[in-house]
């Protein structure tokens, strides 16, 4: 006797598509579904752009530098400095006997660039902000520079003097007595303003950003009229034959 017949199957039933056709489904949902996805990703974006305040640019062609002189000199003379720099110290006597014979002719910004390798260099930029803003004279701030560039302070805050000193030791102990000795903030005052003023930390740094972005990378560096003058100003000599030949066209 035969064997009965198989149960019937319902396989035959189900529709069949073209490989091609399937492939083309697949292909055509998987883009529906990115396409999907960044378009919710840039509407969220966007959402937080349009929400987020704005950052300005740091970048200042006459902010975040001390100025004095002939404020409208077509003669413009940028030093850029570093507050705990021996080069610098060794050049200060120069540059403020230039400042003197040229006060009347040529503009001077001076422009902290606090190199990280000097420990306490950025503490020193930042108080010189906080004696600008609030001492009585803003012109203060040149007495702090002589302050901090007489060589006994200098020794003060060597590397290898602070190597094992914390921030705020050498923000009381020290450099607070260069701010009294040379403005109108007191001790107390000047702890509290470095604490609380946020604007001398912000602008302090915009100041390093300066001299980054314009490819200032030592000190002193100096620009006239926007020029890098790269060696031969050692001596006052020198920085009175450049000077003279500028000013004389005026």
């Amino acid at each position: 006797k035969p064997p009965p017949p198989p149960p019937p199957s319902f396989m035959h039933l189900t529709p069949k598509l073209p490989h091609s056709a399937a492939s083309f489904t697949m292909s055509s949902l998987c883009q529906i579904c990115i396409v999907l996805f960044f378009s919710v990703l840039v509407s969220v974006v966007s959402s937080q752009a349009a929400t987020e305040p704005t950052t300005p640019i740091p970048i200042s062609a006459s902010s975040f530098s001390f100025a004095r002189g002939a404020m409208s000199s077509d003669i413009v003379v940028d030093m850029w400095i570093d507050l705990g720099c021996s080069d610098c110290m060794n050049d200060w006597p120069t540059l403020e006997e230039v400042y003197a014979g040229y006060q009347n002719k040529v503009k001077f910004v001076y422009r902290l660039l606090p190199l990280p390798y000097h420990q306490f260099a950025f503490l020193l930029a930042k108080s010189a902000a906080c004696v600008a803003v609030h001492s009585a004279d803003a012109d203060d701030v040149f007495d702090f520079f002589n302050t901090v560039y007489d060589p006994p302070n200098q020794a003060l805050i060597y590397n290898s003097v602070t190597a094992d000193m914390s921030y705020n030791s050498v923000m009381e102990d020290i450099v607070s007595k260069f701010v009294t000795n040379s403005s109108s903030i007191t001790a107390e005052d000047y702890v509290k303003f470095m604490a609380e003023d946020y604007d001398l930390e912000s602008n302090t740094r915009y100041g390093f950003k300066n001299a980054a972005i314009r490819g200032i990378y030592a000190t002193p560096t100096f620009t006239v009229n926007g020029v890098t003058v790269q060696s031969g100003l050692d001596s006052f000599e020198d920085w009175q034959e450049m000077l003279d030949s500028l000013t004389n066209e005026l």
